[in-house]
């Protein structure tokens, strides 16, 4: 996982975002990478502030209601997921900090 999100990367850092899409394509990959950071070391809240900000600065701009509707959703599903992980995770700290951060970039969504 670890490798694909360096790929991932590296394919970003050569390729500038251009349009709604491609923002969220870089904000969906820092929020992958603060997720993944926190699942293995139980750290990553910076990527998530980052990705915070991505999403944050993608909401600001042109957006089409479907656009919005669609980072919207998958942040939703993300916190079902991760709400109901928690539990049975073992990494109950992790899993408080993945929340908290999706929930604020669920409020960073919001017109």
């Amino acid at each position: 996982m670890k490798h694909n999100l360096q790929t991932l990367r590296d394919a970003e850092a050569s390729t500038p975002a251009k349009g709604f899409w491609g923002k969220a394509a870089r904000a969906d990959l820092l929020l992958a990478e603060g997720l993944f950071a926190l699942a293995s070391s139980n750290r990553g809240r910076k990527k998530l502030d980052e990705a915070r900000d991505a999403y944050q600065l993608l909401m600001s701009g042109q957006v089409a209601p479907r656009e919005r509707e669609s980072v919207s959703s998958t942040i939703d599903i993300l916190l079902l997921v991760i709400t109901h992980l928690s539990p049975a995770s073992g990494k109950e700290e992790a899993a408080a900090t993945a929340k908290s951060a999706l929930v604020d970039i669920k409020a960073a969504l919001t017109p």
